[in-house]
């Protein structure tokens, strides 16, 4: 019985990380287009576990939920965030922070 349960838990160690692995690729994707989308760069060219939990899909059926978090910069030197927000495999939401462009310093000269 040792064993069995001892392969059980390898088999589910090595679906959560295959499942983890493929999420996180799905979440530095969108996180990409959406910086391309937006015309700022994506810093440090990746995507950070933020949170993750359970949480049932529309199915009913329970899913890990997953929040990454990515930096970005209208200018290469202030840093401000950005969420993609998984369900499973499948990327549910993007919180990206409303952009204004900064103010057109000629406009303050005489």
């Amino acid at each position: 019985m040792g064993t069995e349960v001892t392969l059980f838990l390898l088999v589910f160690v090595v679906w959560f990380w295959w499942g983890g692995t493929k999420a996180r690729e799905n979440a530095m994707r969108r996180a990409q287009q959406v910086c391309e989308r937006q015309s700022v760069q994506l810093l440090d060219g990746s995507v950070m576990l933020n949170q993750m939990r359970l949480k049932r899909d529309a199915a009913g059926a329970i899913r890990v939920a997953r929040l990454y978090r990515f930096d970005f910069s209208l200018d290469g030197v202030e840093r401000q965030q950005g969420y993609v927000l998984l369900l499973g495999e499948r990327v549910m939401d993007v919180r990206f922070p409303r952009i204004e462009a900064p103010e057109d310093a000629s406009r303050d000269s005489p």
